[in-house]
């Protein structure tokens, strides 16, 4: 049995493959969000602070990085991808509770 799709379009394929993946991205960083505030409660810092913060993040984005593009074995080259994502979301995470943050300190 075959399917044929009708009035097939590219450029609405793509729109909702990336809709998806960034609907599960922003899933991924509101699930990191209230891991946050579960272990720290809600946090209200200088934005120095903050920025010490997400620098220290970063960070280990570089290191992973750095040993993803070292990596010749194939098993820590998926290792250290994973890493990667799993540090961008943490990156991701506190620049928005740094926003909220600077939303809450309104005045």
């Amino acid at each position: 049995m075959s399917y044929k799709i009708k009035n097939y379009n590219k450029d609405s394929i793509y729109l909702s493959i990336t809709n998806l993946i960034q609907s599960l991205v922003f899933q991924r960083i509101g699930e990191e969000r209230l891991r946050q505030d579960k272990n720290w409660g809600i946090q209200n810092h200088s934005n120095e602070i903050w920025l010490s913060i997400l620098i220290e993040e970063l960070g280990e984005v570089i290191k992973n990085s750095n040993e993803l593009r070292e990596s010749k074995i194939t098993k820590y080259h998926y290792w250290y991808k994973n890493q990667i994502k799993k540090e961008l979301i943490q990156v991701a995470a506190v620049a928005v509770a740094w926003l909220e943050d600077l939303e809450r300190s309104k005045k």
